[in-house]
């Protein structure tokens, strides 16, 4: 039976056989969107507490999302139309960025 890395040993062969790009640390973003959230809500002058109130939440937990690295997209919807900015062009063009380095 093939142990931890006999098994990472032929998933890389098979990747190079088929000439996958190595995968990316699953943790890394290319962009912290609690962190872009933040500062486009505060170029338009809106407070963490007006936020929370146009997404109908605690400020505490408009708190927790501009902490988080990543976001549901549903979340992110409501945020991209509550701050006019689409967030989600963003991440895409960040992704786009990332694997054509």
């Amino acid at each position: 039976m093939p142990g931890f890395l006999e098994d990472k040993q032929i998933v890389s062969r098979f990747l190079l056989a088929n000439k996958c790009p190595p995968r990316q640390d699953a943790n890394r973003h290319p962009m912290h969107i609690g962190r872009r959230i933040k500062e486009v809500a505060a170029s338009q002058q809106l407070s963490a507490v007006n936020l929370a109130q146009k997404l109908c939440c605690s400020r505490a937990n408009v708190y927790k999302i501009f902490d988080r690295a990543t976001i549901d997209t549903g979340q992110l919807a409501r945020i991209c139309r509550i701050l006019n900015h689409d967030f989600f062009a963003e991440l895409s063009q960040e992704t786009h960025l990332s694997t054509n380095s």
